[in-house]
């Protein structure tokens, strides 16, 4: 694994890249969650090395690297921060496309990542294959709410101040499913040792800006939608994995839906809903069979 760090509109594109790969066959761009960075995928990425793949993945503004730079921790920007993340993607994309002009690209997006690449889609950015680990969806109704229950403490405390209320209705209302609970987190994994190790990590689990939530929230609004989908490359396969023990979409119901709705728009996509798992696939006692699952969808499309 080696770090990056590449000019970018919104300071600098930081990352790392997973390259030990003898007859490259195809590059997988990763696109992380909320609170979390690239440390998170190392296992997974040595095991798409080992089968050909060459792994890339920049760390969201205000996570991961970007942190260590010192800029603040769950906070994008200043403004319009959603569209700033979603830039970078697209920087990341076509520095991917330039540097392997060969090679068939993939993405893989896990949580906050699924609306992410959905965004980045809408920009007419083919994939030969997405991945989509613990997708989610949200309302119109209830993005306008949120809205509305972040508006005191953004205007009262300033945008760079932690929500506590988006607390109490995201980490803390997961976690709650699992009471009495062991961790702060019980709610991502059923293997206590990954459960401790993201604790232990202080780029992880961390909570998030007013603003942050507040760019989160403009980005979105009619995301998922047949409006939206309509933009997508016709030709784009899609395999959505979920836990049925995911809290965050409803024990995969959600990523149901979204399954539902890439068929109905007339999109090759595949569901698989994992027994036993929780929010994160990746990080759980049975993920060889995740990750076995995964590299099958990308050798298919190869």
């Amino acid at each position: 694994m080696k770090e990056f760090s590449l000019p970018s509109q919104h300071g600098k594109l930081r990352g790392v890249i997973w390259d030990e790969v003898e007859n490259p066959i195809g590059t997988i761009q990763i696109i992380h969650g909320l609170v979390e960075y690239h440390g998170r995928y190392h296992e997974t990425a040595e095991y798409l090395n080992k089968n050909g793949f060459i792994v890339l993945c920049n760390d969201h503004l205000g996570h991961g690297l970007n942190v260590s730079d010192g800029n603040l921790k769950g906070f994008f920007q200043d403004e319009n921060g959603y569209e700033a993340v979603v830039n970078q993607l697209g920087e990341m994309n076509s520095h991917i496309r330039k540097e392997y002009p060969t090679l068939k690209h993939f993405v893989l997006s896990h949580s906050l990542g699924t609306a992410l690449v959905l965004s980045l889609l809408k920009r007419n950015i083919f994939f030969d294959g997405v991945l989509m680990s613990a997708a989610f969806s949200i309302s119109n109704f209830m993005i306008y709410l949120n809205k509305l229950l972040l508006l005191p403490e953004f205007l009262f405390q300033g945008k760079k101040s932690i929500s506590l209320e988006m607390e109490k209705f995201t980490t803390q209302k997961h976690n709650s499913f699992y009471e009495p609970s062991r961790t702060t987190h019980d709610y991502l994994s059923s293997d206590k040792e990954k459960v401790d190790e993201y604790i232990a990590d202080e780029l992880c689990g961390y909570p998030n800006t007013t603003q942050l939530w507040q760019d989160l929230s403009s980005g979105f609004i009619n995301l998922w939608s047949k409006e939206t989908f309509s933009k997508f490359d016709n030709d784009t396969p899609f395999y959505l994995i979920t836990g049925d023990q995911d809290k965050v979409n409803n024990d995969g119901k959600q990523a149901e839906d979204i399954h539902a709705l890439l068929i109905e728009s007339g999109f090759n996509s595949k569901l698989e809903v994992f027994k036993n798992i929780r929010h994160e696939p990746f990080q759980e006692k049975e993920r060889r069979k995740v990750f076995k699952s995964v590299l099958n969808f990308y050798l298919s499309n190869i």
